[in-house]
């Protein structure tokens, strides 16, 4: 099973994006100017699947590392992992869970660097801030954490969308 794997940041500043307004009526988004912000983690494969994880702060190697661990669970199967080159990804706690499977249940790729068009999951981070969290602000990381749930649950229901991230005209994902 091959997973797109990718990580993002949202957080309580707007995602703010073009929109339509009556005619004299500017929009306007009210939110209180903090850097608070929730990191995620994503895999999603061809077949409309996501595995995703949250957390306060940024991601470390034993987070990513427990995180392949909890998708080798999910995936109940031997899986592919293609990701970017990020630092985290090359971690000794990374490099540790792999020294320690014994049947090779995960093989990871990397991308290109400088190519996050070729990572179908990137489409993911795309659609949830420039579709379902577009031009709202949330006024507390709790406030924050309930957007966030609501919007991947709307992701994770609709396995047609996860694969459409797959045609996406850059993502290099060819079906054998």
């Amino acid at each position: 099973m091959i997973f797109y794997v990718d990580e993002a940041g949202v957080g309580l500043l707007p995602s703010v994006r073009r929109t339509y307004a009556p005619k004299g009526k500017t929009p306007v988004i009210t939110h209180k100017c903090r850097y608070s912000h929730y990191c995620l983690v994503s895999a999603i494969c061809e077949k409309g699947e996501i595995f995703w994880q949250k957390k306060i702060g940024a991601y470390k190697g034993s987070h990513i590392a427990q995180f392949l661990s909890d998708l080798l669970a999910f995936a109940k199967q031997k899986i592919l992992v293609i990701w970017d080159g990020a630092g985290i990804h090359k971690s000794q706690e990374v490099k540790e869970l792999l020294a320690g499977l014994k049947n090779k249940e995960l093989w990871l790729e990397r991308i290109p660097p400088y190519s996050p068009e070729l990572n179908a999951d990137e489409q993911v981070w795309n659609y949830l801030k420039s579709v379902l969290l577009k031009n709202s602000s949330a006024h507390n990381l709790k406030e924050l954490d309930s957007n966030i749930e609501y919007a991947m649950g709307i992701i994770e229901e609709s396995p047609s969308l996860i694969s459409s991230f797959f045609k996406h005209p850059d993502v290099g994902y060819f079906k054998f």
